[in-house]
């Protein structure tokens, strides 16, 4: 399932319930609607198609259905989540641990431990791509390369490595953000952004010959180690092997953008400029930017909704 369409639309739904001023009651209806509206399932990842990222919008329109459904009286299921037919026994099989749930509600925040993305693809490739990025350092090239290795946790495996044939040849762009060996031959090949950034991704360079010939050399497997660090961190171990018979080795066990390794401002405007350089001008970019590094300075948001209401 996608944790994002469901467990995304909950949340959701609470916030926009609370955003429309909504007293507890409204709160809850609000949860209980946005149940029935949960959905997602993972299989594009895996073999393809550009599905999935329309899931996460769906959420967040759902999410806003649910809010207002409440406020006109619209009532959902008491037990939506616990229920012998809701979401717990829909997606997990009933099983869930009710003191994970509501242990140090209200008191304890997780915004520290938020994690930023730093490459525009799925977060099970980023492991990957640091080791490249590590190796490229080395000055090594593309043709010099006769095998690459990439071992990850079982989950990731699934994700970006498996079927192999099919993540060797990524069919557009939406493909090879799922793609183990797409993201680590375009990051030895070379990238923009943070080291990959959106211009790496695009229908063109999944026929590029040059990426075409590395992702065949790539093998993606997992093994016990890499399990025992998931999900704390995506783990991963890559060796290239040279054809001289150098072999070279990068073991990823903590993640760029996560709270062990945090993006630095510069960082994150690097990422914040490259999504949005299409669609605002330059004054206006100059212009978030400056107000967002510095929100909490802030008396209103209105200024920053404004640029931001397309």
């Amino acid at each position: 399932m996608d944790s994002s369409a469901i467990c995304g639309l909950i949340a959701s739904a609470a916030i926009a319930a609370k955003l429309l001023n909504k007293d507890l009651v409204k709160i809850e209806q609000a949860i209980n609607i946005s149940v029935s509206f949960a959905s997602g399932l993972l299989e594009g990842n895996r073999t393809g198609g550009e599905i999935k990222k329309f899931q996460s919008g769906w959420a967040a329109q759902s999410a806003v259905n649910a809010a207002f459904l409440s406020e006109k009286g619209i009532r959902g299921p008491e037990q939506s989540l616990e229920g012998r037919y809701g979401l717990y026994s829909a997606f997990l099989d009933g099983k869930f641990n009710p003191s994970a749930i509501i242990e140090n509600l209200g008191s304890e925040w997780l915004c520290s431990d938020m994690r930023f993305k730093p490459y525009p693809s799925n977060y099970y490739t980023h492991p990957g791509i640091d080791g490249a990025l590590k190796l490229r350092n080395y000055g090594i090239k593309s043709e010099d390369i006769k095998l690459i290795d990439l071992i990850v946790a079982d989950p990731m495996l699934r994700a970006i490595g498996e079927p192999l044939e099919r993540k060797q040849n990524p069919r557009n762009a939406y493909e090879s953000k799922f793609s183990a060996p797409y993201t680590i031959a375009s990051a030895l090949i070379g990238g923009a952004g943070l080291g990959l950034g959106n211009e790496d991704f695009t229908d063109e360079l999944c026929l590029e010959p040059q990426r075409k010939l590395l992702m065949k050399k790539i093998k993606v497997s997992s093994n016990e180690q890499c399990n025992k660090i998931f999900p704390q961190h995506a783990p991963a171990i890559l060796t290239v092997e040279l054809k001289d018979g150098k072999v070279l080795k990068k073991e990823i066990f903590m993640n760029r953008g996560s709270k062990e390794l945090p993006l630095t401002s510069e960082e994150l405007v690097i990422k914040f400029e490259s999504n949005i350089c299409d669609i605002l001008k330059d004054k206006e970019i100059y212009f978030l930017k400056e107000k967002l590094l510095n929100i909490d300075k802030e008396d209103t948001l209105s200024k920053i909704y404004k640029i931001l209401r397309f």
